[in-house]
């Protein structure tokens, strides 16, 4: 089983430098792999599997030309719960210019890097070479790391971040509070999720009696929250992104009694179904079983990995927990892809610091019952997670295409007959990226009027016409919404016959200010330019 290596240091030898190697090439490979299936599968466009990559590039792109936090110059919104990833964009967009690759390059770096930290942490758990590189193996798969980089976003950096945060907080030799307030603010920079983790190694260190490192890791992430907070504030936006004052905040305000519902049963439901919460029961499990053990076994070595393993198990369970309550799961593996990778390594300490006890534990009986409980949940894991994750690598092309199909399609339309004028959409990203015109955006995310009017629900068609009409809006982009006027008039719908990621399958078009001929006439002169799976439908 767990064949333990046993030279440790803080400099790799040569055969650690090769299996270091080793999982960094094939977290790239993987993620070169995927990112040629879906450009094959977009005519030969690199086209990202979600739409929000395009509303990150254009707040990077943006801050780094103008200094504005928005989506264009004439846009500003705090669109953003990835303070961190939009900076990074920004930076990168200074040398390389306006590049459709940067977020790709991006999160193939992080992706090595992933593989890099859990490469550290399970050397320091004393894992042989073929152990660490099969634990990675399965991580970058079941993350799914490959995927979730084609969605252009900031996940991949997020658990690259939230794992150096553990590593950094657990290991032998933690770090000293001003490196852990460092770490902490990284990680919630990159997401406000990080919360969960920073409270979840808070409790940890108080129950270790380390205060000093428990209050570092709180105001590590707390000073992320403040200073961006303050800073959208002057801005005139609020102190929350928009997209957290809509997704979390709205439902409660606006529905207390469905909100408590919705998180009391379908929340857990996504959970179990991701399955976010099997992993920290998994670790618990080997976490028991290595500490009975413990308790009767001599070694410094076999303590300190037993003690790792059982405050790893704990912190994650505190994360999930908070997690499933106050976030959401399920969303094409993404937001809770932190918590899966992390729950992997986490796992995989319980099972080091349980083999290094396995004769005390066998040999008495008492590891038995944790050793079977420990093979029914990693089945049981397998059969929850493995399907629907590893499935990921083989649809992120259909992804891919859809977005390929509707919202490319949409930004190549307004930047070639409407661009610089004002319009109304729902999902931004493509078109704020590929066009400079105002964008009133009833998805919340880059109209703050509107985000406040979603989280206080009282959206509705009124204020939708209200809006518009002060926006001076052209024409309107949406799905098919409660909100949508009676009176603007709908001229012509796309459909492309999936919604695996994009809200619909169907998109339509509305004359607003615009004369009706003459935005049917456009979209006839545009419609031969469509790749086949569009269907056009004329009003």
């Amino acid at each position: 089983m767990l064949e333990m290596n046993q030279q440790s240091g803080d400099w790799p030898s040569g055969g650690d430098r090769a299996t270091v190697l080793a999982v960094v090439m094939l977290a790239v490979t993987l993620v070169g792999l995927t990112a040629q299936a879906c450009v094959r599968a977009t005519d030969g466009v690199l086209v990202y599997a979600l739409d929000d990559a395009y509303i990150h590039l254009s707040l990077g792109r943006t801050l780094a030309e103008s200094g504005i936090l928005g989506v264009n110059a004439r846009t500003p919104a705090a669109a953003s719960s990835s303070p961190a990833w939009t900076l990074l964009l920004a930076g990168a967009t200074v040398p390389a210019g306006t590049a459709t690759w940067l977020p790709l390059a991006l999160g193939t770096i992080s992706a090595g890097a992933l593989a890099a930290i859990a490469e550290r942490w399970l050397r320091d758990l004393r894992l042989a070479a073929r152990w660490r590189f099969a634990v990675i193996a399965l991580m970058l798969i079941v993350g799914p790391v490959g995927p979730l980089v084609m969605t252009g976003m900031e996940h991949v950096a997020h658990a690259a971040a939230v794992l150096l945060l553990v590593w950094l907080t657990l290991r032998e030799t933690p770090v000293g509070p001003p490196g852990l307030a460092l770490a902490a603010a990284l990680a919630m920079g990159l997401r406000y999720e990080s919360a969960f983790v920073s409270a979840g190694l808070a409790l940890v260190m108080i129950l270790r009696h380390d205060r000093s490192r428990a209050v570092a890791l709180v105001a590590g992430s707390a000073a992320v929250v403040i200073a961006v907070g303050l800073w959208q504030v002057s801005l005139g936006e609020g102190f929350l992104p928009n997209s957290l004052a809509v997704k979390a905040a709205g439902s409660f305000t606006a529905n207390p009694a469905s909100w408590l519902r919705w998180k009391a049963f379908g929340a857990m439901q996504d959970a179990f179904e991701t399955p976010v919460t099997v992993l920290p029961l998994l670790a618990i499990i080997g976490a028991y079983a290595a500490a009975r053990g413990c308790g009767r076994s001599d070694g410094a070595d076999r303590r300190m990995r037993a003690r790792i393993a059982a405050e790893s198990a704990a912190a994650l369970t505190v994360a999930t927990v908070l997690h499933v309550s106050l976030a959401r799961t399920g969303w094409y593996h993404r937001y809770e892809a932190y918590l899966i990778i992390w729950g992997i390594v986490a796992v995989a300490a319980s099972a080091s610091a349980w083999w290094s006890q396995r004769e005390v534990c066998i040999g008495g009986g008492e590891g038995r019952p944790a050793m079977i409980a420990g093979v029914v949940a990693v089945t049981v894991l397998l059969l929850l997670s493995l399907g629907l994750r590893i499935n990921a690598h083989f649809t992120a092309p259909q992804a891919a295409g859809e977005i390929y199909r509707q919202h490319y399609q949409m930004a190549r339309f307004v930047e070639q007959y409407y661009d610089g004028e004002p319009l109304v959409m729902h999902d931004i990203g493509y078109v704020a990226y590929q066009t400079e015109g105002p964008l009133l955006d009833m998805g919340g995310l880059a109209s703050h009027e509107v985000a406040i009017a979603k989280s206080e629900g009282r959206l509705n068609r009124a204020l939708a016409e209200r809006l518009a009409r002060e926006h001076g809006a052209v024409i309107g982009i949406s799905y098919e919404h409660d909100w949508v006027p009676d009176a603007w008039e709908r001229i012509a719908s796309w459909q492309i016959g999936s919604s695996r990621v994009v809200g619909s399958d169907t998109v339509h078009f509305f004359a607003l200010s615009e004369d009706p001929d003459r935005l049917r006439n456009r979209l006839r002169e545009f419609e031969p330019s469509l790749p086949s799976g569009v269907a056009v439908v004329y009003r």
